[in-house]
């Protein structure tokens, strides 16, 4: 009895921010747009969170392979205000699916930061959509072989032969199209562009300094750090930011740039951990400041840089 009553403290304290948000008003939603699905279908989905005015929802960059979907584009999320005074962001998504059944959304992990800047995760329930195969399903019937005497004899005419061929390859070119329209997309962008783009879509949520900097010191760390792991190769996710500071020391980065790196990321942590937003020329120059850094480090790469076509090694993109 004793055990049962421990772990249902346990779950009743996981389930505490949960309740606690939807307490104050928010509700996650996701929608297929689309009901008739074949394969390779284009899926729009809308990720919609309704909350309180004021309130901030940052959306993660999803992988090109999400779970049972394909990712073929992901638009920058808008809010909209409601009649109740309540607002609704939203993100569309357009995913695709390559084999028939049933294939699911996984479960989505969200970041809202409230009206004081305490930033939580909220999370958007998996929906299943039923993909359909493009042949028919009601085509079940067997078929007789035909008897020797009616196949082709190739002795008499090349015609019969020159046509199939020619079909064949007529049906091949028209499969190799299909599937070329239908290809997954890839992000082809560099580290680099996809963390200014990331700073970008940061500005456009036009953040309240008073109401959201816990927000903007999550997402400013969040960025850099990716842009350290996947354009320098350095494993800063792992890292304390002291930890991080000796690491840039041993990887030979510029004594300028560090201490600019390590500055952004001690105001990000002084508004995460310690709710310190006092600094406020700081925090109005965390994202110029962060922009300066993933432009300059490490220095665009000279034309001399490139032989027989082949980047060198050692100059990441």
């Amino acid at each position: 009895m004793k055990r049962v009553v421990i772990l249902f403290s346990i779950l009743m304290a996981l389930a505490a921010p949960a309740i606690a948000f939807a307490d104050n008003g928010v509700n996650v939603d996701v929608k297929v747009g689309r009901e008739n699905v074949t394969v390779g279908d284009v899926i729009p989905l809308q990720i919609m969170v309704t909350h309180p005015q004021g309130w901030r929802v940052a959306f993660p960059k999803l992988e090109t392979k999400w779970g049972d979907l394909e990712i073929r584009k992901q638009g920058v999320p808008t809010i909209a205000t409601n009649a109740d005074g309540t607002e609704t962001t939203t993100a569309e998504i357009d995913a695709a699916v390559f084999r028939p059944g049933r294939a699911a959304t996984p479960e989505l992990s969200l970041t809202i930061a409230d009206a004081q800047g305490k930033v939580q995760n909220i999370y958007a329930a998996p929906v299943t959509v039923q993909v359909q195969s493009v042949l028919q399903a009601d085509d079940q019937a067997l078929r007789d072989l035909k008897p020797q005497a009616e196949l082709w004899q190739l002795t008499s005419s090349p015609i019969p032969l020159a046509g199939s061929v020619l079909l064949a390859s007529s049906i091949l070119i028209g499969a190799a199209v299909i599937a070329w329209k239908h290809r997954p997309l890839q992000d082809k962008r560099t580290p680099r562009a996809r963390a200014l783009d990331d700073l970008q879509e940061l500005d456009a949520l036009a953040l309240d300094e008073k109401m959201n900097v816990k927000f903007l010191g999550v997402r400013v760390s969040e960025i850099l750090r990716d842009y350290l792991v996947n354009g320098c190769r350095i494993a800063a996710r792992d890292l304390t930011t002291g930890e991080l500071a000796q690491e840039l020391k041993t990887r030979g980065v510029p004594p300028e740039i560090a201490a600019q790196m390590i500055a952004a990321l001690r105001v990000c942590d002084d508004v995460k951990f310690a709710n310190d937003a006092s600094d406020t020329q700081a925090l109005a120059n965390l994202t110029p400041l962060t922009r300066a850094i993933v432009t300059n480090y490490p220095p665009p790469m000279p034309a001399n840089a490139k032989r027989g076509g082949k980047i060198l090694q050692g100059v990441p993109s």
